[in-house]
């Protein structure tokens, strides 16, 4: 589908405007996964982990299998009290489940790479339609920080995913809802965040605006072009305010 007169675009082309079935979100799916493990998995399972934080989070995670003592983090035998332990259990789960140390270090951020990606996708879907998703799942992917940050063991890359997992539930309820089970799911996502970096509540500090404006009058479920196709979606963005897109 075209906006008359607008011709088709090499972007209308690339995006495969006007299409939505069920097969054309699986082939964006798998798309967006493939393009995942190119950029952030490639080189897996060769390197070492790269000073300072990296061998210290792996010898944490060693510890944990070698003693046995999931509860208390603990690095050379002292106890670890510096970050909460979410992502030490992750990291030793992958170590254990792969036997390897190389492979096991880097698994939960490449992990968490792909789910966000795949939690943008999903949402931007169902608020705006296929063409504006996949838009929005491939940009993230050539942002130069998230890639970076999803191929370094490190902790905001799976908090990153928490806390997108946290406002993707949120936002499935109080925008695209109601949908209580995805309500609950992004509270219980925020209280993972709290366990894997402190700063996993701030998802739900989105409950405030949204008070604020539904107090206001603003509709508690999306009244904005959700059905609209990309050729589209400037003449329904324009139109949001009234809740038409024809």
């Amino acid at each position: 589908m075209a906006v008359p007169g607008s011709g088709s675009t090499w972007l209308d082309r690339l995006l495969r405007a006007g299409r939505a079935s069920d097969r054309d979100v699986l082939l964006d799916l798998l798309a967006l996964i493939v393009l995942a493990l190119l950029l952030m998995a490639t080189g897996l399972g060769l390197r070492d982990p790269w000073p300072a934080d990296e061998p210290r989070f792996a010898l944490v995670a060693q510890d944990m299998l070698r003693s046995g003592d999931w509860l208390f983090p603990r690095v050379g035998g002292d106890l670890y009290a510096d970050k909460p332990p979410l992502f030490f259990w992750l990291m030793a789960a992958s170590m254990a489940l792969t036997g390897s140390l190389r492979v096991g270090f880097l698994l939960p951020s490449l992990l968490a790479g792909i789910g966000t990606t795949l939690l943008v996708y999903d949402l931007l879907r169902r608020a705006r339609g296929r063409e504006v998703a996949l838009a929005g799942a491939f940009m993230l992917l050539i942002t130069f920080q998230f890639v970076w940050q999803m191929r370094q063991a490190q902790i905001d890359g799976v908090l990153c995913f928490i806390t997108t997992l946290s406002l993707y539930g949120l936002l499935r309820h109080l925008v695209l809802g109601p949908a209580p089970g995805w309500y609950l799911a992004g509270w219980a996502a925020a209280g993972f965040g709290v366990i894997t970096k402190g700063v996993g509540f701030l998802p739900l500090l989105a409950l405030i605006p949204h008070a604020i404006l539904a107090r206001r009058g603003w509709p508690a479920t999306a009244h904005g072009p959700r059905g609209c196709h990309w050729p589209v979606q400037r003449r329904c963005w324009s139109r949001s305010a009234s809740g038409s897109c024809r």
